[in-house]
């Protein structure tokens, strides 16, 4: 019986994985904080705190943050804002917020990573 031999190759343009971009943080002290699909450079910013907005439902986000015991409570022109903060495991810096749980942002803080 004849052996049936098969190869197949891949390239990395082939590779779906290979076109996505991932963008990669840590926060002041160094301390990864965040991946990203998207650079957080080419998403938008938020008018009233200049935060940088990740929608959750269109961009892949994975984070090493951990939540805040209480929500804080920013008064701000147009009344008040309840954030639920996400602070760095090491330093315990505050990085990023959302204004609820079942909220579909994420704001990262700014000036609080580093993408070194």
């Amino acid at each position: 019986m004849p052996k049936i031999v098969s190869s197949s190759t891949l390239s990395s343009s082939d590779s779906a994985a290979a076109q996505a971009e991932l963008s990669i943080y840590y926060c002041l002290c160094g301390y990864y904080a965040l991946s990203c699909e998207t650079s957080l450079k080419r998403l938008p910013k938020r008018r009233t705190d200049n935060a940088t907005i990740i929608p959750k439902e269109t961009i892949v986000m994975r984070h090493d943050l951990k939540e805040g015991t209480e929500p804080i409570i920013i008064q701000r022109p147009a009344g008040y804002e309840k954030q639920l903060r996400l602070h760095c495991k090491n330093c315990n810096l505050p990085v990023a917020y959302t204004c609820g749980l079942e909220m579909p942002y994420v704001y990262i803080m700014d000036s609080s990573l580093s993408d070194y």
